[in-house]
């Protein structure tokens, strides 16, 4: 049987698990999505009064519990002020208008080992890929689960994956390339063992949590996989770093195609220093919730595919637009007209 839970803020179930934060999300038809988190299959529908669902695990479908409550408000964090923070970061008005166009986007509060793993096989990566990995991962170490005819299986803990003495032999036979087989055992001991503590970590601050995630990345003797856009990815995800703002291709396309201001190359391919620098700054821009702003940005991106926005020559060149009353066209202007563009073109439809 489905049980209902009551969602009062701002909630957009499809845009939150399809927009690739999480990878286990898969479509089932008449509004149903089938997931797993921790020991449980879940499926799960957005409706007027919030959502309902249903809950599965290795024997079937079971009675859901008011713990199976808490642990849906916890994973889509119903503890956010969620219109507190879309005001906040909609001080930038090109935010503003992609959230007024796209309402109710969550960021989830993954696990953060689970979390740890899927994003250290994410570059080069898409996320249909990632998730076909991660799923391999579950079904070669983690026990199955079932729901309504609908099969997955538990994500594997570290100490399991630790624990099978044809590991690495597994892992290899995934083909997972780029060296992450050993680098997610590296991460497997890092959590057994203390290096990597979750709730230490969620109770730090970024400048902590980032050093903390990339210990031995830079050292070539020990070298662990995770770089500063991973980094940020795993503590905006899985460790309740809401500041964080990683800074993939999608997202770097998204600033440098509509924050011409700040400077970064256009249609140049970024090294990770600009990357990084990019992060930065929008960290500085967008405040303490960067990380909704990010996810905000990297969806509408995302959603236009890879057609190019080159502003400098649609603006100055074959366009030749000249402002009303002959004013010149200052960088201000400009803008004005990026804005107005973008805004036109991909968010009125």
């Amino acid at each position: 049987m489905t049980r209902q839970l009551e969602i009062k803020q701002p909630f957009n179930l499809e845009l939150s698990l399809m927009m690739g934060q999480a990878f286990r999300w898969r479509e089932l038809g008449d509004g149903w999505f089938s997931g797993v988190l921790g020991e449980n299959l879940v499926h799960v529908r957005q409706n007027d009064g919030g959502i309902e669902y249903r809950v599965g695990g290795p024997e079937g479908e079971r009675r859901t519990t008011d713990a199976d409550d808490a642990m849906l408000r916890r994973y889509f964090r119903e503890d956010d002020d969620v219109a507190a923070i879309y005001a906040d970061i909609s001080r930038d008005p090109k935010v503003a208008t992609i959230i007024e166009e796209f309402p109710g986007l969550r960021i989830l509060r993954q696990d953060p080992w689970e979390c740890t793993v899927a994003y250290l096989c994410s570059a080069n990566n898409n996320v249909k890929r990632i998730g076909t990995i991660v799923e391999t991962i579950a079904g070669e170490f983690g026990h199955p689960l079932e729901l309504a005819g609908d099969a997955s299986a538990v994500f594997p803990t570290p100490d399991q994956i630790l624990a099978d003495p044809d590991r690495v032999t597994k892992l290899k036979k995934m083909q997972l390339g780029l060296n992450r087989d050993k680098n997610i055992v590296k991460a497997a001991h890092r959590f057994v063992n203390g290096g990597l503590v979750a709730d230490v970590l969620r109770n730090s601050s970024y400048q902590d949590v980032m050093p903390a995630l990339m210990e031995g990345t830079r050292h070539k003797s020990k070298p662990n996989g995770i770089g500063p856009k991973v980094a940020d990815c795993i503590a905006l995800f899985s460790l309740d770093q809401l500041d964080a703002f990683p800074v993939d291709l999608w997202v770097w396309r998204a600033i440098t195609e509509a924050y011409p201001e700040w400077g970064f190359p256009e249609n140049t391919k970024p090294s990770d220093l600009n990357l990084r620098e990019a992060s930065e700054q929008a960290r500085q821009v967008f405040g303490k919730y960067a990380g909704y702003a990010n996810q905000y940005l990297f969806y509408w991106r995302r959603r236009l595919g890879e057609e190019p926005l080159p502003f400098g020559t649609r603006w100055r060149g074959k366009l030749r637009i000249t402002p009303p009353g002959g004013r010149q066209l200052d960088d201000r202007y400009l803008d004005e007209l990026r804005y107005e563009y973008l805004k036109a073109k991909y968010l009125s439809c």
